[in-house]
C-alpha cells in the first residue's frame, strides 16, 4: 500500500488517470484490465490529519494506493525510496511501514495490509501525479509478467520430467523431456551440459530446469545461457583448486 499526497488532486482526479493508463496497458499486455482487482484507492486525509501526525499537513491531499500483491507491495516500497531520492527534501518518506507503528489501527476496518507512505509539497502535483500513477502500472504491469513467467517456467518443468518418466532406461534420461522444446542445438547442447553441471553438484532436477529455463528462452542464441555456465564452471575450478582457464 502506498499513500501519496498530491495538492489539489481530487480522488476522481487520481482515479480517472489510474482508468486511462490500465486501458493503455491493457491494449499491451493481456491481464493489465485487472489491475482494479488488485489495487484500490481510497482518499484518507480527514483520517490521516485526525491522528495528529506532523508531516502530514505538508499535503493538501492524502491517498491511499493498497495492493493485496505482496510481490507488488514490496515493489512499491522499492518505487517510493526511489521517487524520494528524485525529488530530495520536496518529498517526506513519514512511515516506512505503518502497520509496525500501530497507527494504522485507524485504518483497520478498511484496509488490512501493510501500508507504505509519503506526502508532497509541490506546485506541479497533475503532472508528478501522472508520473506516479504511471510508474505504479508499470510496477503492476512487471510484477504479472514475472508472475506469469514463472507460471510457464513451471508448465515446462512438468512437461520435461513428465516426458522423462515415460522413458524407461536411464539413456535418454531428461533428453526425452528436451525433444518437446525444439531448442536449436547450440542452445540445446549448452542447457544439457549446464543441467549435468548443476545435478552432479547435487541440485535436484525440477530446481535446476527452473532456473535454467528461463535463460534458454532468453532470445539471445544462447548468450546468456553461456556465459552463466562459463562462470559456474570457473568458479567450481577455483573452488577446486585449479588454475583458471586461460583467456581466448
Amino acid at each position: 500500500m502506498t499513500i501519496f499526497g498530491f495538492a489539489s488532486v481530487t480522488h476522481a482526479d487520481l482515479t480517472e488517470f489510474l482508468n486511462t493508463v490500465t486501458e493503455i496497458w491493457a491494449e499491451r499486455f493481456s491481464g493489465v484490465a485487472d489491475v482494479h482487482k488488485d489495487v484500490e484507492l481510497v482518499d484518507l486525509s480527514n483520517s490521516l490529519r485526525q491522528l495528529n501526525l506532523g508531516p502530514i499537513d505538508k499535503a493538501d491531499r492524502l491517498f491511499l494506493i493498497c495492493s493485496g500483491n505482496p510481490a507488488l507491495a514490496a515493489g512499491l516500497a522499492g518505487l517510493l525510496h526511489h521517487i524520494e531520492s528524485l525529488h530530495g527534501s520536496r518529498v517526506n518518506l513519514v512511515l516506512t511501514h505503518l502497520s509496525e507503528e500501530g497507527v494504522a489501527q485507524a485504518f483497520k476496518q478498511a484496509v488490512d495490509r501493510p501500508i507504505f507512505g509519503i506526502v508532497k509539497d509541490t506546485q506541479d502535483a497533475r503532472r508528478e501525479m501522472e508520473q506516479l500513477v504511471e510508474a505504479l502500472v508499470y510496477e503492476y504491469v512487471a510484477v504479472r509478467l514475472e508472475e506469469r513467467r514463472k507460471d510457464e517456467v513451471r508448465d515446462l518443468v512438468l512437461r520435461i520430467l513428465g516426458a522423462q518418466r515415460l522413458v524407461v532406461g536411464p539413456s535418454r534420461g531428461i533428453e526425452a523431456g528436451l525433444d518437446q522444446l525444439e531448442l536449436p542445438f547450440g542452445i540445446r547442447w549448452i542447457f544439457q551440459e549446464f543441467l549435468q553441471l548443476r545435478t552432479r553438484l547435487g541440485q535436484p532436477v525440477d530446481k535446476a530446469l527452473e532456473d535454467l529455463l528461463p535463460l534458454a528462452f532468453a532470445g539471445d542464441g544462447g548468450a546468456v545461457l553461456a556465459r552463466q555456465l562459463a562462470l559456474e564452471t570457473e568458479v567450481l575450478r577455483v573452488l577446486r583448486g585449479q588454475p583458471p582457464q586461460p583467456q581466448a
